[in-house]
């Protein structure tokens, strides 16, 4: 799913694929992610596959999360959303196979000259397990993470801490990881000040608009960008991930 809909063109050769594994339903951080993610022209959303996050039937949920977000788009997601592992690895040997992780293999293994992205926005478990299935996908794509700890030293972290196994194996592998730690990823506070107004937070050139704002966005022609409010379709809408107790709704700014 690649969204199109503005007054410019992306060439053929800026097009990545990316693929989003998330656990939607844990704060209200990783919707905000996603939204971005289908709004960018430059990625072809091949996939978002629902996460765990410790919880019993957490996956479940983020599974849910990620319909009601799509369904309040309007935004068509056939076979775009899939159910990742429903919990950790038992151990740094067994994978625990889902159709989130049976995903990353298959698109990891195509013939295709665009670049690959998987984005983790919670724990590693469907890559580790990806990985533990079939090792050829080393080298075949770029995993980028929300989590770990403090860098350079480590410490406790959520994401890390629903999965040990997963983030050993990894670790361990000579996948590509671009990570984005504890101590970079809390620098995008926003207070619950800002997060009421239900309308626009900026940080870092990010834009956040109301679940209004984007369904009609989506649907509607082409959206201007204004001065001063930044611009969609950047990478850098990951860290978003560190934005924690956001709430979607409020009125519309258009």
């Amino acid at each position: 799913m690649r969204y199109s809909n503005y007054m410019f063109h992306v060439p053929d050769e800026k097009i990545c694929r990316v693929i989003i594994d998330t656990d939607a339903a844990n704060e209200g951080d990783d919707q905000f992610a996603a939204v971005h993610a289908m709004l960018s022209p430059r990625f072809d959303n091949v996939g978002f596959i629902a996460a765990h996050y410790g919880a019993e039937n957490s996956m479940e949920r983020s599974y849910d999360e990620l319909l009601r977000l799509f369904s309040a788009l309007e935004c068509p997601f056939s076979g775009l959303i899939k159910k990742g592992a429903p919990h950790p690895l038992l151990s740094k040997s067994g994978p625990v196979v889902s159709e989130g992780s049976a995903l990353i293999v298959e698109e990891a293994m195509k013939d295709d000259p665009r670049p690959l992205y998987v984005l983790f926005l919670g724990p590693l478990t469907d890559l580790a397990s990806a990985y533990l299935q079939e090792p050829r996908i080393a080298g075949r794509f770029t995993a980028i993470w929300i989590g770990g700890g403090t860098y350079p030293y480590g410490n406790a972290e959520f994401n890390l801490g629903n999965d040990v196994n997963a983030a050993n194996v990894f670790f361990s592998s000579k996948l590509e990881l671009w990570q984005v730690p504890k101590n970079v990823y809390e620098m995008m506070g926003v207070s619950f000040a800002e997060s009421s107004t239900g309308s626009v937070v900026k940080a870092r050139q990010v834009i956040i608009f109301s679940r209004e704002s984007l369904r009609r966005l989506i649907r509607k022609v082409p959206f201007e960008v204004r001065s001063g409010q930044g611009r969609l379709g950047s990478l850098e809408i990951l860290l978003l991930s560190g934005l924690c107790y956001m709430s979607i709704g409020g009125s519309s700014i258009m």
